[in-house]
Parts: structure tokens; C-alpha cells; sequence
């Protein structure tokens, strides 16, 4: 995900590729990783945080070990990789407003055309009953 927004913006003729490779590595520094954003939204607490990290392998990722454990469920964890894209196409979109690509009014505008464009799409790393993505 961390480049689709910057994809969509060169195909909506924002910015050229390399343009927006530069500005999406450089605004791609911030990632909030899943058990933080369960933890800001009191899905689970610091002893079920420390017992999903324990379990962590090279193997499986954090949605996927906190609902083997019970403690997440697989629609709490699309919503949190929700959370996570939105996060990233927002940061994006800062580098776009800063730089004077796009302003508020059209950035606001092309993510509502490409979350929903995005949400029409099936997703590759959506959890099935125990097959999450990402931490």
C-alpha cells in the first residue's frame, strides 16, 4: 500500500513517477504498526501486546498471531490495515500539500476517489479466519 496512493496520484497526473518514488520514500518513514494502533484503540492491553510479540516468528505476522490467541478477531485487524493505509496516504498527501502539488480541497477529493476505488478492489492481505497481514 505504501506506494498505491503515490501510484494514483501520478495516474491522476499529480506528479511524475520519480517524483512521486522520492516524496513516497521520504514521507514513508512513519508506519504505525498494528499492535500500536489496538493498543491506542484499547483492543488489547500491554500483557496480550507482550504475549503477541513473544509468539512472533519469522513465520506469521501480528494480526495473525493475536487471533490465534483470541485476542483480536479478523474484522479488528482489516480495520486496523485500514487504519494503517489511511495513515500512509495521509502522510503522502502532507508531502503533496507542503510541496504545493495538490492543494487541502483536491487531496481530500482524489482519496475519496481512491479509497473508494480501493475498497472495490479484494484485498491480498485482508485476514481471512487466521491469515492477517502486517505489523
Amino acid at each position: 500500500m505504501r506506494v498505491r496512493f503515490a501510484q494514483y496520484m501520478v495516474s491522476r497526473g499529480y506528479l511524475d513517477s520519480d517524483t512521486a518514488i522520492s516524496l513516497a520514500v521520504e514521507s514513508g518513514s512513519f508506519h504505525e504498526l498494528i499492535g500500536a494502533i489496538a493498543m491506542s484503540h484499547r483492543l488489547i492491553d500491554m500483557t496480550q501486546l507482550d504475549h503477541v510479540l513473544s509468539q512472533l516468528t519469522g513465520e506469521k505476522r501480528f494480526g495473525e498471531v493475536a487471533i490465534e490467541l483470541g485476542y483480536l478477531t479478523s474484522e479488528q485487524i482489516e480495520a486496523m490495515l485500514q487504519i494503517q493505509e489511511i495513515q500512509e496516504a495521509m502522510e503522502f498527501g502532507e508531502a503533496l500539500i507542503v510541496r504545493g502539488i495538490a492543494t487541502r480541497a483536491q487531496l481530500m477529493e482524489e482519496m475519496g476517489r481512491f479509497f473508494t476505488q480501493v475498497d472495490a478492489e479484494p484485498r491480498e492481505d485482508a485476514p481471512a479466519t487466521c491469515n492477517p497481514a502486517s505489523n
